[in-house]
């Protein structure tokens, strides 16, 4: 079965997600559908590909572009989200 990774930009985050060609196609056009939504976070679109049973690896990255305040407050809220995560997954 041949797989493909999609990349999800959210601020400062990537986050990969990999899915099978012919079993997880038709979540594309509802995974686009949702990041076009107003309140998106990136708790909400690590939850949605584990509940559709998708594999994520996430990377942060600085970025120049954003002030060195946005970038501190991005990392902090990357960590709380996969500590929450973690903390989800012993459960």
């Amino acid at each position: 079965m041949k797989q493909y990774v999609i990349e999800v930009r959210y601020y400062n985050v990537s986050v990969f997600v990999t899915m099978d060609e012919e079993k997880d196609a038709f979540l594309v056009p509802y995974l686009k559908k949702m990041l076009k939504g107003e309140h998106i976070t990136l708790n909400l679109i690590l939850e949605w590909c584990k509940n559709h049973g998708l594999k994520t690896n996430t990377k942060f990255s600085y970025r120049k572009d954003f002030p060195l305040k946005a970038n501190v407050l991005n990392y902090l809220t990357y960590r709380h989200v996969l500590s929450d995560m973690r903390k989800k997954e012993m459960e």
